[in-house]
C-alpha cells in the first residue's frame, strides 16, 4: 500500500499492533523487559475448578485481555463470559481466582518484566491514570487491519494513544484468536460508523463457495452475504491420501512449476507447524528435488524475492495471497480454551483463512480415513462438486 501511495510513508508509520504499543510502553517504562514466553508460576491452592492451564488462560485471555476490574469480576455476575471455558464459577471461586491474578501481577512487576497480555494492560492502564499525558498521545490518524483478532485491551490502547480518528478493517469469518468481539469493551461504538464491503476480488467463484459452505457447515447463524467472485475457476481439489503426503505435495507441486509453468514464487504450502516432523519431512524432500522455498515469517523475508515456494502456517498465513495454495493438514490440532461452540468456530475460522489465501487454485491433502473437521472438509468437498459439475 505505501509503495502505491503518491504521498512517501515511513516505514516506521507501519508496525504491527504489539510492536506499536510495545514502543510507547517502553517510552513509559524503560525499565522493563519484555519476556513472551514467561511463564508466572501460581499455586493453584484450593481452587479445584480450574487446572493451571485453565487459570492460565482466566487471567490473561479474560482478565488482562478485557481490563477486568475487581468489582466487575468478584462482586457481580453481569460481566459477559461469551466464549469462555469456564462458567458459572461462584463468588468465593472468583475471589480466589483474583487473588491469582494479583500474584501473578506481583511476580512480573517484581521482575520488572513483562509478558504480551500484561504489557496492554499496564500500558492501557498508565494511559486511563493520564488522560493529560500529550507527549505519548502523538497520532493523528490510525489505520488498524485485522481488527477482529485485536483484544479489547490493545484496542482500548489504540484508542487512547491516537488524537484523530481510527478507521478499522476486520472480518469475523477470519477470527483465528479472539472468543468475542472486541468492540463494546474497548469503548468503541461502530453505529453509524460502520461500512460493509460485499464483493470478494481474491477468489474464485468456486473457491469462496467452497470455503463459505464449509463456514455454515454446523452453523445456520453464520451469515454471509457475500456477492459471487467476479470470475470462475477450477475447482479446489481435496485430496485424501492413503500412502505418502509428502510425496502427494511434492507431485502436485512439480505439475504446477513442471507442466503449467507457475512461478515458485506464486506457490504458497500451508503447514500446521513448521516444527512437526510432517512438515520437516516435507521441506527435506523440496531440498531433495531441489525446489527452493523460503520461511514467510523470517525476519528477511521479502515479498519481492523470486524463484522460492513460500512456506508458512496455519496461524500466519493470514493477510497473504497466492494464486497457488497447497494445504498440508494430515491432522489438526483443535483448540481447548474455550468452550465447544467457541473452539469449532475459532478452527473453522482458521481454516476458512487458509481456504481463501488461494486466488486460483487450492490444493487440499488429507490423511485417509479423517475424522472430525477433516471429514467434514472432504463432506463440503463432496457437496460442492455436485453444484459445481
Amino acid at each position: 500500500m505505501a509503495d502505491i501511495l503518491e504521498n512517501h510513508i515511513d516505514d516506521r508509520d507501519i508496525n504491527t499492533v504489539d510492536s506499536f504499543l510495545l514502543d510507547k510502553f517502553k517510552t513509559i517504562f524503560p525499565d522493563y523487559s519484555l519476556d513472551p514466553y514467561y511463564k508466572v508460576d501460581i499455586p493453584l491452592g484450593d481452587l479445584v475448578k480450574l487446572n493451571e492451564k485453565e487459570l492460565l488462560v482466566e487471567i490473561e485471555d479474560f482478565l488482562l485481555a478485557g481490563n477486568v476490574t475487581e468489582s466487575e469480576y468478584v462482586k457481580t455476575d453481569g460481566i459477559i463470559r461469551s466464549g469462555m471455558k469456564i462458567k458459572g464459577l461462584k463468588v468465593a471461586e472468583r475471589e480466589q481466582v483474583w487473588s491469582c491474578f494479583i500474584k501473578y501481577i506481583h511476580e512480573l512487576e517484581d521482575k520488572k518484566t513483562v509478558t504480551f497480555p500484561y504489557l496492554r494492560y499496564k500500558l492501557l492502564n498508565y494511559l486511563l491514570e493520564h488522560p493529560g499525558d500529550k507527549n505519548i498521545r502523538d497520532v493523528q490518524y490510525m489505520f488498524v487491519d485485522e481488527v477482529q483478532d485485536m483484544t479489547p485491551a490493545s484496542l482500548a490502547a489504540l484508542k487512547e494513544l491516537t488524537i484523530g480518528i481510527i478507521v478499522m478493517a476486520g472480518d469475523n469469518n477470519q477470527k483465528i484468536f479472539a472468543s468475542t468481539s472486541p468492540y463494546k469493551r474497548a469503548g468503541i461504538n461502530l453505529h453509524g460508523s460502520t461500512f460493509t464491503l460485499n464483493e470478494n476480488f481474491r477468489n474464485t467463484n468456486q473457491i469462496l463457495n467452497f470455503a463459505n459452505s464449509f463456514l455454515k457447515q454446523h452453523n445456520d447463524k453464520i451469515d454471509l452475504e457475500v456477492i459471487d467472485s467476479y470470475r470462475d475457476g477450477p475447482l479446489p481439489e481435496v485430496n485424501v491420501i492413503k500412502g505418502s503426503i509428502t510425496k502427494a505435495i511434492t507431485d502436485q507441486l512439480r505439475i504446477y512449476i513442471d507442466d503449467l509453468g507457475y512461478e515458485k514464487h506464486n506457490i504458497a504450502i500451508i503447514v500446521n507447524s513448521l516444527r512437526d516432523a510432517t512438515t520437516k519431512k516435507l521441506l527435506k524432500a523440496l531440498e531433495s528435488e531441489n525446489i527452493s522455498y523460503v520461511d514467510t515469517s523470517e525476519a528477511n523475508f521479502d515479498f519481492s524475492q523470486e524463484n522460492a515456494v513460500r512456506i508458512t502456517t496455519l496461524h500466519s498465513c493470514k493477510g497473504l495471497d497466492f494464486p497457488v495454495v497447497l494445504l498440508s493438514i494430515p491432522y489438526i490440532k483443535e483448540p481447548k480454551d474455550y468452550d465447544s461452540e467457541t473452539n469449532d468456530e475459532i478452527l473453522r475460522n482458521l481454516l476458512y483463512v487458509a481456504f481463501t489465501r488461494a486466488m486460483d487454485n487450492l490444493n487440499i491433502f488429507i490423511k485417509d480415513k479423517p475424522k472430525g473437521i477433516l471429514k467434514d472438509i472432504v463432506d463440503c468437498y463432496e457437496e460442492i462438486k455436485g453444484r459445481f459439475i
